[in-house]
């Protein structure tokens, strides 16, 4: 027997909501495509494949589920409903020809998820987070290759982390991310470096709340306007 590593395209049809259950099983190189109008799918359990997954149509929801991945995408033009819910989206790949995360600006997103994004890629390769100008939750980003992470987007984040020093992130010039909370911090000889992708371009950082304090040392900063 072989395994199958091509597209999986999940289409219900919009006949009702439908669940997914893995059992403990990784999906091995195989890609996820959920796409039905009116269509519903929401995880039973923690979800694992080496693909990516992309969402054009319906309604996809986590649950209290973990969702482990290549990359995911949501768009396509039909604003397709993404809940996040409230455990960890662990995105494995790196750029190589796409975003790891691409949700464009027509994705409806539900309200007050508790869960984390992390991107945990550790080659030289770039990781790019096109968020789509959208509200999240927790950004984490690590891995210990020194890809740099690309920040696209005016995104507002509970908490924009990073861990890995020394990495690069770049953020696109013209945009503003918001943050409540900011927890990113390099070390002697190890700075994390926060820059324009644009040289001279600024790029703004602002804060939630104007009187919660936010402290982080050891960055090298370019282009950098704060609020």
């Amino acid at each position: 027997a072989s395994n199958f590593t091509g597209t999986l395209t999940l289409a219900c049809l919009g006949i009702g909501p439908s669940t997914l259950t893995s059992n403990a099983r990784t999906l091995s190189g195989t890609a996820l495509t959920f796409s039905a109008a009116g269509g519903s799918w929401a995880l039973a359990d923690a979800l694992l494949t080496t693909g990516r997954i992309t969402l054009t149509q319906g309604t996809f929801s986590a649950a209290t589920f973990n969702v482990t991945c290549a990359g995911f995408a949501a768009n396509g033009g039909a604003a397709p409903t993404l809940t996040r819910g409230t455990g960890t989206w662990t995105i494995t790949g790196n750029d190589s020809g796409g975003s790891v995360w691409t949700v464009t600006s027509d994705v409806r997103m539900t309200a007050a998820q508790a869960d984390t994004i992390k991107l945990t890629d550790a080659t030289t390769n770039a990781k790019t987070f096109a968020g789509g100008g959208l509200v999240y939750n927790n950004l984490w980003l690590t891995g210990a290759g020194e890809g740099h992470f690309n920040i696209t987007g005016s995104n507002t984040f509970s908490n924009f982390k990073a861990d890995t020093p020394p990495h690069t992130i770049v953020f696109t010039n013209g945009t503003t991310t918001t943050v409540a909370s900011f927890t990113v911090t390099g070390s002697a000889g190890n700075l994390f470096t926060l820059q324009s992708d644009v040289a001279g371009k600024v790029w703004n950082i602002a804060r939630v709340s104007p009187f919660t304090q936010i402290s982080s040392d050891y960055l090298s900063l370019r282009d950098s306007v704060a609020t």
